[in-house]
């Protein structure tokens, strides 16, 4: 089974950076657009930096609002002292519906160090470059 999360930069217009997300986690998928700043990103980068392998430390990203335009959650963290993470992703898609709901997701991947700080790095690349993909891969792709 594939698991996964990706960021992705699709636009910068002034600083407002546009990000797609997409996460996969045992068999359930979702994707939205939301608005972010380099700032926020460079923020995220620096806590998963300084998170160490000691179980219950967490380093979380949120864009938007839920239950409005578009949403994204991420928080990774960590579950034993070995360095064995989860990775919990709330998304809600900006797409309007016929009727009175939205689209939304939750899921939650496990992941380990090596995936952690290969995403790290990619996250890093896209900040300092202003465009590029960061993929964090579920335990099962490793």
């Amino acid at each position: 089974m594939d698991s996964y999360v990706s960021i992705r930069l699709l636009g910068n217009e002034d600083g407002l950076l546009t990000i797609e997300c997409s996460a996969t986690s045992w068999g359930f998928t979702g994707k939205t657009h939301v608005y972010t700043s380099f700032k926020e990103l460079e923020k995220w980068a620096g806590e998963l930096e300084r998170l160490s392998l000691v179980a219950g430390q967490s380093a979380a990203f949120h864009a938007g609002e839920r239950d409005s335009y578009a949403f994204l959650g991420i928080t990774i963290s960590v579950l034993d002292s070995v360095g064995h993470c989860v990775c919990h992703v709330a998304i809600e898609s900006n797409r309007a519906l016929t009727f009175e709901s939205k689209n939304k997701l939750e899921a939650e991947l496990r992941t380990e160090p090596s995936a952690v700080d290969k995403f790290l790095l990619e996250l890093t690349t896209l900040v300092q470059a202003g465009y590029g993909e960061a993929i964090l891969l579920g335990a099962d792709q490793m």
